[in-house]
């Protein structure tokens, strides 16, 4: 699957571009079988840390640019968006690669692979809470608050 990070905000995937505002970053891009996923975040572009009103304008510009993920086809569709922002991070999960020692049991494990296998699986940090989502499809398996 192409792609080519064009800048910081703009990303080219077959033959569409999608471009973000300036002050948006495509920090991090994860391929999958037919798709590829990434997640943007607030741009630091422009900022000098040492002035005293930078707080403030980080601050507006983490609301107007929300840390987000997108999943996108080869051919460079929208196939889905988070419903949640503040993503702070995801990664795949291949279900076929758990052991059942990673389990409290068995059982658990059993169901795990019972409900999984087979899937294009992410495990999303968003909020406060971890998601495991079918990256095919944007649908959420399973939420987990954390603190």
């Amino acid at each position: 699957m192409k792609h080519l990070l064009v800048k910081h905000n703009k990303i080219k995937i077959g033959s569409e571009t999608i471009i973000f505002p300036i002050e948006t970053t495509i920090d991090k891009i994860e391929y999958l079988k037919n798709i590829i996923c990434f997640k943007t975040s607030p741009s630091e572009v422009g900022l000098d840390w040492s002035n005293k009103k930078t707080h403030q304008i980080w601050k507006e510009r983490c609301l107007k640019n929300p840390s987000e993920l997108f999943c996108y086809n080869r051919i460079g569709k929208l196939i889905w968006k988070l419903q949640y922002d503040n993503v702070v991070g995801f990664g795949r999960i291949i279900p076929e690669l758990k052991k059942e020692e990673d389990f409290i049991s068995s059982e658990h494990y059993k169901k795990y692979i019972d409900k999984y296998f087979g899937k294009d699986l992410l495990e999303v940090y968003a909020g406060n809470s971890r998601f495991i989502v079918d990256a095919n499809t944007g649908d959420i398996y399973d939420k987990i608050e954390s603190r």
